[in-house]
């Protein structure tokens, strides 16, 4: 594991070069550009992020995987806080059924709750104004944290802007950012476009970073690749190839201009679930930009081309959800990033719950290799971690939440030829670089 003698200020608040020593204060530190904390604070009002009580198993459940006391003993210093509005179109009386399956007291009490606190589309910025109540519900559990309960729990913060990050990682904050995940949130037909670019100005003002564009079902920006494994998908009757009715994927130039303003105010996108139509039109118009292109990310994926040599008999359908090596190529030429997951399905084709590192290892390395336009392959420049932990998830048995972050660090610093600075690059200093040249105003 990497020994680390400075903070990440240090490197970072002074326009440093893209090879400069990457440094800072404690055992390798580590971003999460994908995790879901603020999920169970919206579904379960009971439990907080503030609360050290882990899951039982590896299931979804009612605890947080990621946590704060958990995320100080694994080294995880920052946290992207997705905030995932569950859809409307799921089915409610399949959900119901599947989460009366799990047979958890907490879960079942969740059943009641699903008419409030899945997407409301009663008005076109009904769901909108959802989200801002769910950042809402996040940010009071991190002011209590540290109002109330104080101590390493209460040494926590939002940061809200790049500067506002290098202050509180210096200060030795644990920090979480704001993210969205699914364009339904920013509302619903028939919204028009002012209203919904004035939807995104605001977001970018409460300190939205990232937003994943794409999610299960088809939104009011773009179709989806899917999501869903084929076990819970046939539970819910789900199916992925019946969620597009837009020509190309995506919905015409309402998207375009939605997209073009995610690229202006400096908001990061995700291009996970995206349709293929919806992807390829997001790298042109990030093209279009010329010398200010923004790096565009797949913030928790696996890689197509690993997953079906683990089962080169995943269903087609499920295999489109992650990007190949040519999507892989464009993120590299816009100086983006892939966030690896950390669910069996989206690494190897097989849903069984076995440990994961290794599959993590194979698909690090599977970036890596994947060469850019120009042929250049071989670097660790485009590799972030993006667990997607607390989301609608099973996890690995060897990566039962943030606290044994250290394991994956150790079996990454294993990895044949890779250096110091390249284990710092896939932990934190990548993200931070992309942070800084896609979050804001350019």
């Amino acid at each position: 594991m990497a020994i680390i003698t400075s903070n990440l200020k240090t490197n970072y608040m002074n326009e440093q070069s893209a090879d400069a020593a990457i440094q800072h204060d404690v055992e390798q530190q580590v971003i999460d550009i994908h995790c879901h904390p603020a999920l169970k604070t919206w579904l379960f009002p009971s439990h907080h992020v503030y609360d050290g009580v882990m899951p039982v198993g590896y299931d979804f459940s009612e605890n947080c995987f990621v946590n704060i006391p958990n995320m100080q003993s694994g080294n995880v210093g920052v946290g992207v806080s997705v905030y995932y509005l569950p859809e409307k179109k799921i089915k409610t009386e399949q959900m119901k059924n599947v989460l009366m399956t799990l047979g958890m007291a907490a879960i079942k009490l969740l059943c009641d709750r699903l008419p409030i606190i899945v997407e409301d589309t009663s008005s076109p910025s009904a769901s909108f104004e959802q989200i801002k109540n769910y950042i809402a519900v996040f940010e009071n559990d991190i002011a209590y944290a540290v109002n109330e309960i104080g101590g390493p729990t209460g040494n926590v913060a939002i940061a809200y802007g790049y500067a506002d990050l290098l202050e509180k990682t210096s200060d030795g904050k644990t920090v979480f950012l704001h993210s969205i995940e699914g364009a339904h949130a920013l509302g619903n037909a028939p919204i028009d476009a002012e209203t919904l670019l004035a939807n995104l100005e605001e977001l970018f003002d409460l300190g939205v970073c990232q937003i994943t564009v794409g999610h299960f079902f088809e939104n009011i920006l773009v179709s989806s690749s899917g999501g869903i494994p084929p076990g819970l998908a046939a539970q819910l009757g789900y199916d992925p190839t019946k969620q597009v009715t837009y020509a190309n994927g995506y919905n015409g130039d309402l998207a375009i201009q939605a997209i073009d303003k995610m690229l202006d105010l400096g908001i990061l996108i995700d291009l996970v679930h995206c349709h293929e139509g919806a992807k390829q039109m997001i790298f042109a118009r990030n093209n279009a930009r010329g010398a200010n292109k923004r790096p565009l990310l797949f913030a928790h994926t696996g890689v197509q081309e690993v997953a079906l040599k683990h089962n080169p008999g995943m269903i087609p359908a499920f295999a489109a959800y992650l990007p190949t090596w040519d999507d892989i190529r464009q993120i590299k030429d816009c100086n983006g990033l892939c966030g690896v997951i950390f669910m069996d399905y989206w690494l190897t084709g097989d849903d069984d719950h076995l440990p994961g590192i290794a599959a993590i290892i194979e698909t690090i390395i599977s970036i890596r290799d994947a060469p850019d336009s120009d042929g250049v392959k071989g670097t660790y420049d485009h590799i972030a971690i993006g667990s997607d932990m607390d989301g609608f998830t099973t996890i690995p048995e060897d990566l039962g939440g943030d606290r044994m972050m250290k394991d994956l660090v150790n079996a990454i610093a294993a990895i044949d030829g890779i250096t110091s600075d390249d284990i710092d690059k896939i932990c934190f200093a990548n993200y931070m670089r992309v942070l800084q040249a896609g979050w804001g105003k350019a």
